[in-house]
């Protein structure tokens, strides 16, 4: 192209005369229009091109190019232009030219001279270094970081559309950055960053630094790479990528905190640290750890071997083949309680736990860390503790309260002791396995009051009692008292307490209650029973004086028996009355209670009954080889008689009652006899088949005055109350087992004796008759004094009467008498005690009875041991008074 150049410039031809014999296509433009073409050129485009437009023949692009590098004003060029044709020639081939202009004067004109080649292979060549252009482009463009090149003098040659986002970050109105060097476009950066350009040029290698950018309103952190592109050993570009590393940076900053943090913690731990590299075989402890041991740490190389060969060797196995197992992936975790030696040869227990935090393709462990905690100080305070809950645990099992540990809200049981299965009869293991059985256990009738109050006392101490069904049904009473154990912060940490078999203690209490209510109520009968019986004596008396004179056939006899045998009743009447008093034995003999039943189902009191009530059958078993009990027979007798016309009572229609007597040796450990006293019985059960007593009803027919019997049938309500102290005077005891419909079981337990010597029958036919023996009555009472004297006047005796003790002394200084029937109790002045004394102070030896309302007391049996003969209650007959007193006088 150059010798093209040189014809135009040197040779002194004209334009025409050159291209026309050139063999290349030439013409000659005159601004866009084509004046003259070589033969060459007319071949090319097949046609006449002189005086038409050049432009006319491109395509749009290389128009826009001619129009700006050609035909612009003030623009020359002189060289070559890369242009399409638009029109293809006849040949069929696409054709792309090259078009070298060169300035040439024609026709007195400035004009171009045009030189046409062929580049078609070449243009091929640069469409595909242009596609690797625009994928470079493209490519650049699609980075997030800032892309630019520039040349060695700073100019910008290129840059990616990041690049314009970081311009208008810091609010920079520069619309194209292409021919612009880096510094107009940033003109405050330091003088650094230039260094750094130069130190890339000079050294020849990449330069990576990072920077803090302070932008309008925010800060941020990047990344500059520096990259030099070399040509022939020197420098001719560096791409410059900037990356925004602000959130990076943000992370390492708190990271960095982070591990200052953890650096911190870990030397002030009081835990010690490892970490072991399996890859390198190196195992790393904290400082906190040798310190432990007792090491220096600059004075020891603790491995993994050595901590297995500190272990206990009790320990070693265990703890290694848990690390193992753990290295394996058989467990999550690694954790273990060992001893292990320190630097002193003691051995300190220790908590330790650890994890595999990395593994290779295969499984295999990378990396392991973990901690160890010196537990020595707890170990030991768990074995004290131990032996405390040890020594607890046996004195909580050897108390007859359950012991127990529940948690806050009742859910969780956290201990009981072994006396729980006593009480309740369920095993440990049951409650353990029903947590909600002590719930269920409690009484229907109590359930709902327990919980109310267990929930109003929550978080107090308080004691409650109530019953529960056992495992076997029984129905018992406990009493359960209730602690708080609270926090340091004073919440409550759980509940503690103890609960009591209570049972024995209410029953005792129940039978209390009553003895007590039927002692009070004995009293009272006892008091007024003296006085009843006071008026009774002439009822019973005056009969007997008067039928003594009356002819057999007088009409005046009836009534004077009526009279007799009303007194009578309503003298038994007042006994039932002494008899609740718990005055009532007289006289302890030894019994044979089968003999004393014998007679009573002979005695025309039953035989009575039998003749009323024919349907009602009666079975009698009596045990052979009976032993003896000590004690009244009257009132046993009275007692049984009770019992057998109740049952009577209880039947309506055809029935059978039956009567048993045994013995049975009683053991209080026995869970029906807990209230007994070891020993000997003599068992009498009185049954029947009538309609029962109702639950209610069982707890209360004892008591005195209490019936459920309707109007117009016998009973005073002191049938069973009489029963009740009977047994009770005797030492014994009686149970009642009861159920509507299905009839009625009263069973009577007396202690045995061994005295054989029992009592005999006494004769019921006295005709004592006295000789004059002179008698003094002593008496507070003048009805009394005047009975007395008008009976034993009957009787063939002497009588004078006293109203009290002191007028009796004075009547024995001065007179002797045969015999002094002497009255308990005389108020206000001396009682029959007191009197007798004063007597034989007189004259020793005097003989005396004693007569009293009341049942025979402790005075009574005193006054007996001076010497006074026997005891004679009121209201009495004459035949009975007539016997003593001649029992008395012929001693």
């Amino acid at each position: 192209m150059e010798k093209q150049k040189h014809l135009f410039e040197n040779l002194n031809l004209s334009p025409e005369q050159i291209i026309k014999s050139l063999p290349d296509p030439w013409m000659i433009i005159n601004k866009d229009k084509m004046v003259f073409t070589n033969t060459a050129a007319q071949e090319l485009f097949q046609e006449n091109l002189n005086g038409k437009k050049f432009s006319e023949y491109l395509d749009p692009p290389s128009q826009c190019l001619y129009r700006d590098r050609v035909l612009s004003e003030g623009k020359y060029v002189n060289g070559g232009l890369d242009l399409g044709l638009k029109k293809i020639p006849s040949g069929g081939f696409n054709i792309c030219l090259r078009s070298y202009f060169y300035k040439c004067n024609f026709q007195n004109e400035d004009c171009y001279a045009v030189n046409f080649v062929d580049i078609s292979d070449i243009d091929q060549q640069l469409q595909h270094q242009q596609f690797l252009r625009d994928l470079y482009e493209s490519t650049i463009n699609s980075l997030e970081e800032i892309f630019h090149v520039i040349d060695k003098d700073y100019q910008i040659l290129m840059v990616n559309k990041s690049f314009y986002s970081w311009i208008e970050n810091f609010n920079l109105d520069i619309i194209e950055p292409v021919g612009k060097t880096v510094f107009q476009i940033f003109p405050f950066l330091p003088d650094k960053v230039k260094q750094e350009y130069q130190q890339v040029m000079d050294t020849k290698k990449m330069l990576v630094t990072e920077e803090e950018n302070d932008l309008p309103g925010k800060k941020v952190f990047t990344e500059t790479r520096k990259i030099p592109i070399i040509r022939h050993d020197q420098v001719i570009r560096i791409v410059t990528v900037i990356k925004d590393i602000t959130n990076r940076k943000i992370i390492e900053q708190q990271l960095s905190k982070s591990e200052e943090r953890l650096r911190l913690a870990l030397e002030g731990a009081q835990e010690g640290i490892w970490d072991i590299d399996f890859i390198r075989n190196i195992t790393y402890t904290n400082p906190k750890w040798l310190e432990m041991l007792g090491y220096e740490p600059q004075k020891i190389n603790y491995s993994l071997n050595f901590w297995k060969k500190m272990i206990h060797p009790e320990d070693r196995e265990r703890v290694v083949d848990l690390f193992d197992r753990h290295l394996q992936g058989f467990l999550p975790f690694y954790e273990a309680v060992y001893r292990i030696q320190n630097a002193g040869g003691n051995y300190m227990w220790v908590l330790d736990h650890g994890k595999v935090v990395d593994r290779d393709l295969h499984g295999k462990p990378v990396r392991a860390i973990g901690t160890k905690l010196d537990i020595t100080d707890r170990k030991q305070l768990e074995e004290k503790l131990k032996k405390s809950e040890e020594k607890f645990r046996k004195m909580a099992d050897v108390m007859d309260p359950a012991f127990w540990m529940v948690s806050e809200d009742w859910s969780q049981i956290v201990y009981v002791s072994s006396s729980f299965e006593d009480i309740y009869g369920y095993s440990i293991d049951e409650l353990l396995t029903d947590q909600k059985l002590w719930i269920d256990c409690i009484y229907p009738e109590d359930k709902q009051r327990v919980i109310e109050y267990f929930k109003i006392h929550h978080g107090k101490s308080f004691e409650v009692e109530y019953r529960i069904v056992t495992k076997t049904k029984n129905v018992k009473w406990i009493k359960t008292r209730t602690f708080p154990i609270l926090n340091n912060n004073g919440t409550i940490n759980m509940l503690t307490g103890i609960t009591e078999d209570i049972d024995d203690r209410k029953k005792l209490e129940q039978r209390l209650i009553r003895a007590e209510k039927m002692e009070s109520l004995g009293i009272l009968a006892g008091g007024v029973a003296h006085d009843l019986n006071n008026i009774l004596l002439p009822m019973v008396g005056y009969p007997d004086v008067l039928l003594k004179n009356l002819p057999s056939d007088s009409r005046l006899r009836k009534p004077l028996e009526m009279i007799k045998e009303s007194g009578k009743m309503a003298a038994e009447t007042v006994q039932d009355l002494l008899t609740l008093a718990r005055r009532g034995v007289t006289k302890e003999v030894p019994l044979n209670v089968n003999s004393l039943v014998e007679d009573l189902i002979n005695s025309s009191e039953v035989t009575q009954l039998k003749k009323n009530r024919p349907e009602v059958e009666i079975d009698v078993s009596l045990f052979p080889r009976l032993s003896l009990i000590k004690g009244s027979k009257n009132h046993i007798y009275k007692s049984l008689f009770n019992l057998i016309l109740n049952a009577y009572e209880a039947i309506n229609g055809p029935g059978r009652i039956k009567i048993e007597t045994s013995l049975i040796n009683v053991d209080k450990n026995q869970v029906d006899f807990k209230h007994f006293k070891n020993g000997d019985y003599l068992r009498i059960d009185i049954s029947d088949n009538g309609l029962g007593i109702p639950s209610e009803d069982v707890k209360r027919i004892f008591e005195p005055f209490y019936t459920k019997k309707s109007m117009g049938r016998s009973g005073s309500g002191l049938g069973l109350a009489v029963v009740w102290g009977t047994v009770k005077d005797h030492h014994g005891y009686v149970e009642v087992n009861s159920k509507p419909q299905q009839g009625s079981t009263f069973t009577l337990f007396f202690p045995t004796t061994s005295d054989k010597k029992t009592d005999k029958k006494e004769k019921k036919d006295f005709s004592y008759i006295g000789s004059g023996e002179k008698i003094l009555v002593v008496d507070d009472v003048e009805q009394q004094r005047v009975m007395s004297e008008l009976m034993l006047s009957s009787l063939g005796y002497k009588v004078s009467t006293v109203k009290n003790g002191t007028e009796a002394i004075n009547s024995v200084k001065q007179e002797k008498f045969d015999l002094i029937i002497l009255d308990m109790i005389m108020e206000p002045d001396l009682d029959g005690l007191d009197t007798y004394k004063k007597i034989i102070e007189i004259n020793p030896g005097q003989k005396a009875l004693i007569v009293s309302g009341y049942s025979e007391t402790e005075r009574v049996r005193k006054a007996q041991k001076l010497g006074v003969g026997p005891y004679l209650q009121k209201p009495y007959s004459v035949h009975e008074l007539s016997r003593l007193i001649r029992e008395e006088l012929d001693k």
